[in-house]
């Protein structure tokens, strides 16, 4: 289990959008309200794989979703 660091708001990132994703970098996977977040408690029980690579695996499927769909619209 990935300990939760809370990282500090200052002056700087105070008016940045989720800003509590970065520490230091962008950790999408940390969101707590998100679909990633609602998939992952559900599968977690059945994966060794941690939160970062679920999240770079989800979104690759997310891509291939929409590249498929946009293929099949246009033909």
């Amino acid at each position: 289990m990935q300990k939760k660091v809370t990282p500090e708001i200052t002056k700087q990132t105070r008016f940045l959008p989720d800003a509590l994703l970065y520490q230091p970098n962008y950790s999408p996977w940390l969101a707590e309200d998100s679909d990633f977040s609602r998939l992952k408690q559900q599968i977690e029980s059945f994966t060794l794989v941690s939160s970062d690579r679920l999240w770079t695996l989800h979104s690759l499927a997310q891509q291939a979703k929409q590249s498929l769909l946009n293929y099949l619209k246009s033909n």
